[in-house]
């Protein structure tokens, strides 16, 4: 999913990545193959080139940081498949006075809890 994401370019929201899906532009390959975008100039297109392979640079890095910054939190959920195997959750359970109660940790098909 990370690489059909395009709302971690700047000014580029869901509405306008729904739309280049929609014109067959689903992936970041796809995007930095086609010579122009329908809708934006040569410029923005040379813009978003160069982001989207510092994308794939850090991709290859393996720095989700990197992408947890640049996509709005909303659009987070994108990072689950691409991490997934290497990811650990966290759940923290609280009382009505917001003592901790229970922890537990779940990753690589282990859970555990405190």
């Amino acid at each position: 999913m990370i690489e059909s994401s395009f709302c971690l370019l700047t000014g580029v929201g869901p509405k306008t990545e729904r739309r280049w899906w929609q014109q067959g532009i689903e992936t970041w390959r796809e995007f930095l193959s086609s010579s122009s975008i329908p809708g934006i100039g040569p410029s923005r297109k040379a813009v978003y080139d160069e982001a989207l392979g510092q994308a794939q640079a850090h991709q290859a890095r393996e720095d989700a940081r990197y992408f947890g910054n640049k996509l709005p939190a909303s659009e987070q959920w994108r990072l689950y498949e691409w991490l997934r195997p290497r990811a650990v959750y966290l759940d923290i359970e609280t009382n009505s006075f917001g003592q901790i109660t229970v922890v537990g940790l779940y990753g690589k098909g282990a859970s555990h809890h405190w």
